[in-house]
């Protein structure tokens, strides 16, 4: 017979009170056992750029907008940083491989006037160059270490993450890594770099023009195989463009320095493009032919007084070095024999906007 409602009130109330108790006794049983927390985990936090524009670590106290490292130099310091590259680059220049370190150049100082100096420290350095024969500047401690340690991180992250594809050299190579990189885009965004490119190009300020892209590159020595950033000797074009290239480790003569062609002759180089060239460039040049063109220059000039030496000339740095270099001058990333070396890019020219790069298997945040 179902009992009346009081009655099943009263057997419910009676097992609710009885489940009460087990569970009671069991924690009694069992003090130890805790109910999980749940941990909130901070946010990921993006490296500051507070210290990008000091003198290896010192921080300016207010730095302005994009990548304040060279706009505190005083604008009258810089021939002085131009002329002692220049004299190292005369020196250099007297045999047919030779390399220069910029860590042997004055570090500018610091000064409150870069700011509107910026155009006048642009125009400087475009006077400076000539192609074949000055085609680069190089600047010693653009970004401090701790600036560089932190883009240097963030590089072999996302690259580690599958953002990156082999270029020519086999070096791994991320376009557009400021999608990636705080830090990478406050280079995209450097004033002092932007300058020099309209400058050289001839852009007027009030004309567009573009920045290729911001490359993040890794290079790293491989037992057995030829390992060189960029693939060989090559001039990017015949029509004139500029890069900016920041070092973000210690470069020296084994892994992989940058390295330029100078006092070579322009006519017979148009000659001698190698015609095993799968893509039938006329601006990508073989090692050995290079190698037999430098060693007769070399030896027509010990005849001659005065003929210019035609030299390949390393250029190497510790991190935070800025080079600056006119792409259809020859240039070439070394073999690299040990190690590894990283850097960033920035690459100027006129013409549309560029296009998007995407990585089929990267897992890093991209931004927009």
């Amino acid at each position: 017979m179902i009992p009346p409602a009081a009655s099943r009130f009263s057997v419910g109330l009676a097992l609710g009170v009885t489940v009460l108790l087990v569970i009671v006794a069991a924690l009694n049983v069992f003090p130890s056992i805790e109910a999980p927390r749940v941990v909130k985990l901070p946010k990921r936090r993006e490296p500051s750029t507070a210290c990008l524009g000091g003198r290896r670590d010192e921080c300016p106290a207010a730095p302005d907008e994009g990548m304040p490292g060279a706009r505190r130099w005083p604008a009258d310091t810089l021939p002085v940083q131009l002329a002692a590259l220049d004299d190292a680059i005369a020196r250099a220049t007297s045999s047919p491989i030779a390399a220069i370190d910029a860590r042997a150049l004055p570090v500018l100082p610091a000064g409150s006037d870069a700011a509107d100096a910026r155009a006048s420290l642009a125009q400087q350095i475009v006077d400076f160059f000539e192609y074949g024969s000055r085609p680069f500047v190089a600047i010693p401690a653009y970004w401090n270490a701790s600036a560089t340690a932190a883009l240097r991180a963030e590089v072999l992250r996302f690259q580690s993450l599958g953002c990156a594809e082999p270029g020519e050299g086999a070096d791994m190579r991320t376009f557009e890594c400021e999608r990636y990189s705080e830090l990478a885009r406050t280079m995209r965004d450097d004033a002092l770099v932007a300058d020099v490119a309209r400058k050289y190009l001839g852009i007027e300020p009030d004309k567009p023009f573009k920045l290729h892209t911001v490359l993040a590159g890794h290079v790293a020595h491989t037992p057995g195989k030829l390992v060189a950033s960029g693939g060989g000797w090559h001039r990017d074009a015949a029509f004139k463009g500029i890069k900016s290239m920041l070092y973000l480790e210690e470069v020296h003569r084994d892994n992989g320095p940058f390295t330029m062609l100078l006092n070579y002759d322009d006519a017979l180089f148009a000659e001698l493009w190698d015609r095993a060239d799968p893509k039938g460039r006329r601006s990508r040049f073989n090692d050995s032919v290079v190698h037999d063109a430098l060693t007769a220059r070399a030896q027509d000039a010990a005849t001659q007084p005065g003929l210019p030496v035609p030299t390949a000339l390393e250029i190497l740095g510790a991190p935070g070095t800025l080079v600056i270099f006119l792409t259809h001058n020859i240039h070439r990333g070394k073999v690299i024999e040990q190690g590894e070396r990283t850097s960033i890019t920035t690459y100027y020219n006129v013409g549309p906007p560029p296009g998007s790069a995407k990585y089929r298997n990267c897992k890093a945040r991209r931004r927009a």
